[in-house]
């Protein structure tokens, strides 16, 4: 696969804004919600993967994929955006041609508040009635005070350079540098995108979620804080319905648990009576060596990260709903760190856990739904990929598919395995979407080993 590695140019000065059954059963389900059934991967495939991102001098991580119609050349382009290495740039990789081949872009921003890591992003724009179709990526600054973000309109060009406009969020009632983990997605219904985020109030110390949204290039953008609870709340993820109603799945940790909430697009309320607790999240102890950070013990002699990485799908065809997290097994299954997966069958008002891989050290899941803005999709499908190890740091990427609605899961490997390197490197390390415009699921990860000897971004594209 062809990877380049080129520089973008920024066009704009800074705008402020205000603001389904396995073969071996083991152990005990982590949750209380239901017992679920233990799924297993199958046979491992013979899929050459390519690198979809790499750069010289250094490496890459935490990739966050999505796709974006670029309207002057009427074509689909996948964004992958992640971190880079030096405290002002980061990179994203394009591709225009279903992943046959990429260009590593990289961002180098002048000023002091920059910061590497979070980076998240989505393509805006409506076809009817028609809008401006946009790229955008989100991250935070390094006074962990706003968020900054930027929009193209062809973010992967045939040939030349892309332009990008820059600007940022402002939150006056929060305390200052307690912004963390933002997450950007997209709401085709009211052409809106959104950015959730873990802030504090100035009026408490405990941390909470939030979100805002990007109602337009030019201002100005309105935040929301969830006051549900005095809890520490922290990690949202989200994902938008037909009626522009957002649904997060986010970590309580003042109780270890994985929660689910709505947000009301209308009223620009969360409602704290959907509140539901979906499983608990338990982290691996962590490693004498990787003190720094918890890590998955599973994975042994390195600084493997253990972070909360719970994702959230909506199937905009129907009322299902899917929530996946990794955690610590209980009972026989207590050295593992399985993947489970709870639905809804009502638009969030009612959860079950259904299944878990039982024994099965599966981690950093990332879900999608058979759906792409523009192209429509199919009701029932949905599609988590992770990251699966069968022994020591040998893991491989599996893709965990549902076509009845969340109900039962199977899996298969789409990578040849790998050695997982040994660093403690934060975030979601599994990129995901789907891509109906080539009738793909496309899929990246970070892996060592890139044409320069560093880490850089594998990708996959496969059927749906």
């Amino acid at each position: 696969m062809r990877t380049e590695r080129r520089r973008v140019a920024i066009t704009s000065m800074l705008v402020a804004f205000s603001a389904g059954t396995s073969l071996a059963a083991c152990g005990e389900d982590a949750t209380s919600v239901s017992t679920g059934d233990e799924v297993e991967v199958k046979a491992r495939a013979l899929i050459a993967e390519n690198w979809f991102a790499q750069a010289s001098g250094r490496s890459l991580s935490e990739p966050y994929t999505f796709t974006v119609y670029g309207r002057p050349s009427s074509r689909w382009e996948l964004v992958t955006s992640f971190n880079g290495a030096a405290g002002n740039e980061f990179f994203y990789g394009c591709s225009i041609d279903g992943q046959s081949s990429g260009t590593t872009w990289q961002f180098t921003v002048g000023g002091s508040q920059f910061r590497t890591g979070d980076t998240s992003g989505f393509g805006k724009g409506q076809f009817s009635p028609a809008s401006p179709f946009m790229a955008y990526i989100a991250e935070l600054t390094t006074d962990l005070s706003s968020i900054r973000y930027y929009y193209s309109s062809d973010p992967c060009p045939p040939s030349g350079v892309p332009s990008w406009s820059i600007g940022s969020f402002s939150f006056p009632t929060l305390k200052a540098g307690s912004l963390d983990y933002p997450h950007s997605f997209y709401g085709d219904a009211f052409d809106q995108g959104w950015v959730a985020f873990t802030g504090s109030l100035s009026s408490s110390n405990q941390r909470t979620i939030g979100v805002i949204d990007v109602a337009s290039n030019s201002g100005p953008g309105q935040y929301t804080m969830m006051t549900c609870d005095n809890h520490v709340n922290q990690y949202p993820n989200g994902v938008v319905d037909s009626n522009g109603d957002i649904h997060f799945v986010y970590n309580d940790a003042t109780f270890n648990q994985v929660k689910y909430v709505k947000f009301n697009r209308a009223t620009r309320t969360f409602i704290c009576t959907s509140q539901q607790n979906i499983g608990t999240k338990t982290n691996m102890p962590p490693n004498n060596s990787c003190t720094q950070c918890p890590t998955l013990t599973v994975v042994p002699g390195t600084c493997f990260r253990d972070t909360f990485t719970a994702s959230i799908a909506h199937d905009r065809l129907s009322s299902n709903l899917v929530i996946t997290y990794h955690s610590q097994g209980t009972g026989g299954c207590i050295g593992s760190d399985e993947t489970y997966f709870s639905k809804s069958h009502d638009n969030g008002a009612t959860w079950a856990l259904v299944a878990h891989t039982g024994c099965q050290n599966s981690v950093q899941p990332r879900a999608t739904a058979r759906y792409t803005n523009g192209w429509g999709g199919t009701a029932g499908q949905f599609r988590v990929v992770t990251t699966y190890f069968t022994a020591g740091t040998t893991a491989g990427q599996v893709n965990w598919s549902s076509n009845d609605g969340g109900a039962t899961w199977g899996g298969n490997f789409i990578s040849p395995f790998r050695t997982v390197p040994g660093q403690c490197i934060w975030g979601d390390y599994n990129g995901v979407a789907a891509d109906l415009a080539h009738s793909a699921l496309a899929t990246t990860w970070y892996q060592s080993g890139d044409d320069f000897g560093n880490i850089g971004i594998r990708g996959e594209s496969i059927a749906f």
